[in-house]
């Protein structure tokens, strides 16, 4: 069983799906070679960039969220940069939408995958 070259998600191969790995806290995502991409299956593609190891946790960048950080104890709250606001991913919406709830702004985040 190979192990996840980005040791911060624990994330193991899923056998027979080449580049598909799974976490067992952060789900299922493809990740092909070192280039920080991966896809997620709920969150779509995200460039992931570490700190050190697993316990600094992990900044990610999605194209609508711009730069959010999360780790294992925490995930699915994730900080969001931009607002400075700690957010909860539902996950996958209706479609391709990803929900998310804002706690700074008391509200339902709704966005398109790419």
């Amino acid at each position: 069983e190979e192990r996840d070259s980005l040791n911060w998600a624990d994330g193991r191969t899923i056998e027979g799906s080449e580049g598909w790995w799974s976490s067992p806290w952060f789900g299922e995502y493809y990740q092909s070679g070192d280039s920080g991409w991966l896809l997620h299956t709920e969150i779509g593609w995200l460039y992931g960039v570490t700190q050190g190891d697993e316990l600094s946790g992990m900044w990610l960048w999605q194209e609508t969220l711009g730069w959010v950080w999360t780790r294992s104890d925490l995930y699915p709250y994730i900080y969001r940069n931009d607002s400075g606001s700690w957010m909860f991913l539902h996950g996958r919406g209706e479609g391709d939408r990803i929900l998310l709830f804002d706690y700074a702004e008391n509200l339902w985040v709704i966005i398109d995958r790419p």
